[in-house]
Parts: structure tokens; C-alpha cells; sequence
């Protein structure tokens, strides 16, 4: 059977999203070419090109996935979208509108959202491995207890955002908006918050350790029993922040504004369970 032509497509976005689900799938693909019958004369490296070319066309004529009416592509504009638990690992979702979708426990792995929108979003327990947010909206968003790893946020807008109990590691939040959001008893390390904003934001009990907030603004933010460790405070804002009972060691707090800051002045706010 011959390998017909792709169909015509103009759209840039469409041809990303193809290479981006075949860069993804790499691994599938060599795994499935002992599955295909190709002719064994075929010049070396020929083979793998008549594979790749019959799975693109496929690709093209099938068009992007649909979940719950929401199609996942570059741009696609799903605000309220029902994509709770849908498995979205290394999906192109650049600039996509998904404001107010609820993505409650969904796998987020690897997945493409830069500059998306994410305004009220729901992303409960949703796992943000080396997934790529960097400028993406994601004001009033709730992440509570998500698992975010390796993940590029830088420049993303958090303000208000509920990180309670989230797990935070190795993120890129440099220059992000943090502030008034939410990160108590959420636990950051090996993370870089150069230059982030985080203004009134609630750290009660945080755990951060190996972490830089170089030029950080975290003015009149909440710090109440927080244990900071092997971080990088230099040139960072606390004037007016609560640091009661909180704990910093081995440290570097070179020029770090403290004026203001309050100790001792409030009754401790409660331990909460992450359910």
C-alpha cells in the first residue's frame, strides 16, 4: 500500500504540535518499526524514514486528540474544560486558554504550556514533571498538594494561586509573581526564585532548603515557624515580614532587608492535614 500525501496545512501550530508528539514518542516509534512490513532491501535508514513519514501522515489526517470536547492543540481555547485525571504528558498546549478547567490529579509530564492561561484553573494533585510554564497565567489557581518538579515557571503569574502542601523541587521561578499566594506547609528545595515577587505571601511552616531567592521582593509575607536551609537570602526583601519561630541555617544573607520585620506578635496559626 503507498504512503499517500500529508494534507495541506498552513497552520505552523499544527506542524509544531506534530513534531512535538513525535519527539515525545521517539522511543515508540523504534520500538514499533520491527511491526511494520517493510521491505528489508530498503537502503539503510530508508526504513525509518517510510515509518516516520506514514506516522506523520497518520498524525496529520487524525488531527489533535480530544478530551471532553476540549481539542489539544497549540492555542486551543477550553476555559472550564473537564480534563480531570487526563493523562496530558507531553501534550503542545502553548498559549492555550484554559481558564478555570479543572485538571484535578492530571499528569502534566513533560507537557508544552508556555504563556498559557490558567486563570482559577483546578490543579489539585496534578503532577508537573519538567512540564514548560514559563510566562504562563496562572493567577487564583489551585495547586494544592501537586507535585511540581523540574518545571519551568519563569515569569509565570501566581498571584493568589493556593501552592498549600505542594511539593517543589528543582523549579525555575525566577521572576515569577507569587504574591499572595498560598505556599503553607509546602515544602521547596533545589529551587531558583531569583527576582520573584511574593508580597503578603503565606509561607506558615514551609519547608525550603537548598534554594535561591536572590533579589527577591517578599515584603510583609508570612514566614511564621518556616525552616529555611542552604538558601540563598542575598540582597532579598523581608522588610515587614512575620519571621517568628522560624529557622534559618547555613545560609547566605548578604544585604538582606529586615527592616520592620515582626517576631513574636501574633498567636501561631494552626497545623493543617494535607488530606
Amino acid at each position: 500500500m503507498g504512503i499517500g500525501r500529508p494534507p495541506r496545512d498552513n497552520s505552523r501550530a499544527a506542524l509544531a504540535d506534530i513534531l512535538h508528539r513525535f519527539q515525545s514518542r521517539i522511543q515508540f516509534f523504534r520500538n514499533a518499526m520491527p511491526r511494520f512490513n517493510i521491505d528489508s532491501k530498503l537502503q539503510p535508514g530508508r526504513a525509518g524514514l517510510v515509518l516516520l513519514a506514514s506516522l506523520t501522515t497518520q498524525a496529520a489526517v487524525a488531527g489533535p486528540r480530544t478530551v471532553n470536547g476540549c481539542r489539544l492543540e497549540p492555542h486551543t481555547s477550553c476555559p472550564g474544560a473537564n480534563l480531570a485525571g487526563a493523562n496530558l504528558a507531553g501534550v503542545n498546549l502553548r498559549s492555550a486558554n484554559l481558564n478555570g478547567a479543572n485538571l484535578r490529579g492530571a499528569n502534566l509530564t513533560g507537557t508544552n504550556l508556555p504563556d498559557a492561561k490558567l486563570g482559577g484553573a483546578i490543579l489539585v494533585k496534578s503532577v508537573l514533571a519538567n512540564t514548560n510554564l514559563g510566562g504562563a497565567r496562572l493567577t487564583g489557581a489551585n495547586l494544592q498538594s501537586a507535585v511540581i518538579s523540574g518545571a519551568q515557571l519563569k515569569d509565570a503569574k501566581l498571584q493568589n494561586a493556593n501552592l498549600k502542601f505542594a511539593a517543589i523541587s528543582g523549579v525555575n521561578l525566577h521572576g515569577a509573581n507569587l504574591d499572595a499566594a498560598i505556599l503553607k506547609q509546602a515544602t521547596i528545595s533545589g529551587s531558583k526564585l531569583d527576582r520573584a515577587r511574593m508580597s503578603a505571601a503565606n509561607l506558615q511552616y514551609a519547608q525550603i532548603s537548598g534554594s535561591s531567592f536572590y533579589l527577591a521582593k517578599a515584603d510583609n509575607a508570612d514566614f511564621y515557624g518556616a525552616t529555611i536551609q542552604g538558601c540563598v537570602l542575598d540582597s532579598a526583601d523581608f522588610k515587614y515580614t512575620d519571621l517568628t519561630r522560624v529557622s534559618i541555617s547555613s545560609s547566605s544573607a548578604k544585604a538582606l532587608k529586615l527592616r520592620g520585620f515582626r517576631q513574636g506578635t501574633a498567636p501561631p496559626p494552626p497545623i493543617e492535614v494535607n488530606k
